[in-house]
């Protein structure tokens, strides 16, 4: 969260300055920054999930932490989810390589805002 936080000072920073053509620090154009402004605000607000009969219930929020960090769910019983989409991490795990089993030639997705995704 503190990421998309930072992304989006740093994007309302370029938009708030002033898009004089003689300046050469301006990024964006005025069309660019307004076209960008289409798709805000950032972070996008979040709700329930109408198609999640139980989206928002604590209960289940509490279940699906459980998950999150039962090392049960492994092949072997040694890794949970959380092993490696680390919540303090912004649920990915702050390395370029991911290491699960064996060092992979990827890093961890964050999990973050996976709800808001279509699949």
């Amino acid at each position: 969260m503190i990421r998309i936080l930072r992304i989006a000072a740093a994007v309302l920073s370029i938009v708030s300055i002033d898009a004089d053509p003689a300046r050469s620090d301006v990024l964006l154009t005025p069309d660019e920054i307004s076209q960008t402004l289409i798709h805000g605000p950032w972070p996008p607000a979040t709700g329930p999930d109408p198609s999640n009969r139980v989206s928002g219930d604590a209960a289940a929020i509490a279940f699906g932490r459980a998950l999150l960090h039962d090392p049960a769910l492994s092949r072997d019983g040694t890794m949970s989810c959380a092993s490696c989409h680390v919540p303090a991490q912004e649920f990915s795990d702050g390395r370029p390589r991911a290491t699960g089993r064996v060092v992979l030639d990827r890093n961890t997705p964050s999990l973050l805002n996976v709800g808001l995704h279509r699949w």
